[in-house]
C-alpha cells in the first residue's frame, strides 16, 4: 500500500515481501518532488535476518542514523556518514563487541 503526492511519486509506502529471495516488511517515507527520484528518509521495518531497524537519511537520502535490534537482542545505534561509514557507535549493555 503507498500513498503519493499529486504528479510526484509515493511519500509514505508499507512494504512486505516475501519471496524466494527477500523476506522483509517496513514502512517507508520519502520526499518526493515532480519530476525527480524519491529520496528515502526513513526506514522502520523487519530484515531477512530479523533484525528490527529504523534507518534515518538525509535529504539525499543517504543513512546518517541507523538504530537495530537483531533477534538475539543486542541493541546498536550508528551514526554515519554522508559515505555510509560508521563514525560512532552506541551498544546496548546487552550488545556483542566488535
Amino acid at each position: 500500500m503507498s500513498f503519493d503526492r499529486y504528479n510526484a511519486n509515493q511519500v509514505v509506502q508499507l512494504i512486505g515481501v516475501d519471496d524466494k529471495d527477500s523476506h522483509f516488511a517496513g514502512l517507508a517515507v520519502s520526499d518526493s518532488k515532480e519530476h525527480e527520484r524519491n529520496k528515502q528518509r526513513i526506514w522502520v521495518g523487519r530484515d531477512n535476518d530479523g533484525t528490527a531497524t529504523l534507518s534515518m537519511m538525509d535529504g539525499a537520502g543517504h543513512a546518517r542514523i541507523e538504530m537495530k535490534v537483531p533477534a538475539d537482542g543486542a541493541p546498536v545505534i550508528n551514526f554515519l556518514d554522508r559515505d555510509g561509514k560508521v563514525q560512532k557507535t552506541i551498544a546496548g549493555a546487552d550488545a556483542v563487541k566488535n
